[in-house]
């Protein structure tokens, strides 16, 4: 990195070394002796500034990628956000990035293992999911209709009768003056007559309620089901 490259760093994002952004470049601190970037800060590790160096970072239209990953640098002495860095801080920033890039460094490289052929088949399976749903099974209905039927009772009933009495008369002795001439005296006779009258008056009440009752009915059904076999086509081999 030059210092030409320098003006264009701020603000851009910057990668670790595996490629995984880790934030935004902040601030840029010179080496005192050499008057070279020799640190950036990055927001973005949580509510910290990071201080990274830049020793074998480099840059493009991208951003920036240093030569660390991002546990490397979550794990460097934590320093105060936007405080200078003075001499003891760089010192110990130095002394653990230091230590961390040699161990990277001694760490031998893994030889690419070969990638593994393979081929799959996921079978299936219907499985029969059995639930209710309401419907209509029919109405009951109260319906009243008018009927006529015969009805025969009896009733007292009363009446007077004439009863006809022949008696001597109270005084026999003669009356003088008597006139004869026709006279006749009634006696009203009375009965009672049976009359009939209706009145409506409640004799019984219907209700119908529906009740939920649960009984136990056989469902049936057929379900598809896949079965891999492995077939080995190699010669000698079933």
């Amino acid at each position: 990195m030059t210092t030409q490259q320098l003006p264009r760093l701020q603000g851009l994002a910057v990668f670790d070394s595996a490629g995984q952004r880790i934030g935004d470049v902040q601030r840029v601190f010179y080496d005192q002796v050499t008057n070279e970037p020799a640190w950036i800060t990055v927001r973005g590790l949580g509510a910290r500034e990071a201080f990274v160096p830049l020793t074998g970072a480099r840059i493009d239209p991208s951003g920036v990628t240093v030569a660390l990953r991002k546990d490397v640098i979550e794990g460097a002495p934590m320093i105060e956000a936007g405080t200078e860095l003075s001499a003891d801080d760089a010192a110990k920033l130095d002394r653990y990035y230091t230590g961390m890039l040699s161990t990277m460094s001694e760490a031998p490289p893994s030889a690419p293992s070969e990638p593994e052929q393979s081929a799959e088949l996921t079978s299936f399976e219907e499985r029969v999911r059995v639930d209710t749903e309401p419907v209509e099974s029919g109405t009951v209905r109260l319906h009243k209709k008018v009927v006529t039927e015969p009805v025969e009772t009896s009733v007292p009933v009363r009446h007077e009768e004439v009863r006809v009495e022949r008696v001597p008369a109270s005084s026999p002795a003669p009356t003088p003056g008597h006139r004869f001439e026709d006279e006749t005296v009634e006696v009203t006779l009375h009965e009672e007559r049976p009359t009939v009258a209706k009145e409506a008056v409640p004799v019984e009440t219907v209700r119908v309620t529906a009740k939920s009752e649960t009984d136990e009915r056989p469902v049936s059904d057929q379900v598809r089901r896949e079965r891999i076999e492995v077939q080995d086509q190699r010669p000698g081999q079933r």
